[in-house]
């Protein structure tokens, strides 16, 4: 699918705000020290306040260490400290630790891939919004609002977010494939 077609299919769609505080069950992370940590080339993923790598900050050996809460995978983390470019909001498919700088955010209705569109939103909603002087924490973060498109209900349109998300992966793989196969 073109761009154009992308954007007219969003275009075409309804939206609806929504806070994030009526859309997902919000925690922060547990606090511990992480100079205890144990680093390893695997293990658990450590979730901090990074703006890369799915906000991976390392992998954590925590064999003899029961400081940390392990958290479920199919969730979406949020820094308190966006950074100034707004990314802060990264989907988790790995059993995963993080310490009171991140906000897990779930929901029974969340998978890989309106997970991705969520975060898209999450990171438009703060851009500029939070920093080093006003943190995100879990209460600013359930009144934040974003927009979704919306069913003729009027209620989030999960299948759209999946579906749109879905074509764009398939899109990319295409372009790879294409540029593959010109080489």
């Amino acid at each position: 699918m073109t761009e154009e077609k992308r954007l007219t299919l969003l275009d075409a769609h309804n939206w609806g705000e929504f806070y994030l505080g009526d859309l997902f069950s919000i925690q922060t992370g547990k606090a511990y020290n992480k100079n205890k940590m144990n680093i390893a080339e695997t293990g658990l993923r450590h979730i901090s306040r990074a703006t890369s790598n799915h906000g991976i900050d390392c992998y954590a050996d925590i064999e003899d260490y029961d400081e940390y809460v392990k958290y479920e995978p199919n969730c979406v983390t949020v820094s308190s400290i966006p950074y100034l470019d707004g990314t802060c909001a990264f989907y988790q498919d790995k059993e995963f630790c993080c310490g009171v700088g991140v906000n897990i955010l779930t929901s029974p209705r969340l998978n890989k891939y309106n997970a991705l569109y969520f975060c898209n939103c999450i990171n438009q909603a703060v851009v500029g919004k939070y920093g080093m002087a006003r943190s995100l924490g879990s209460s600013s973060l359930k009144e934040e609002v974003i927009k979704l498109p919306i069913t003729p209900d009027g209620l989030p349109d999960y299948d759209f977010m999946e579906k749109y998300i879905k074509q764009l992966y398939d899109d990319f793989a295409d372009c790879v494939c294409s540029f593959l196969k010109d080489k």
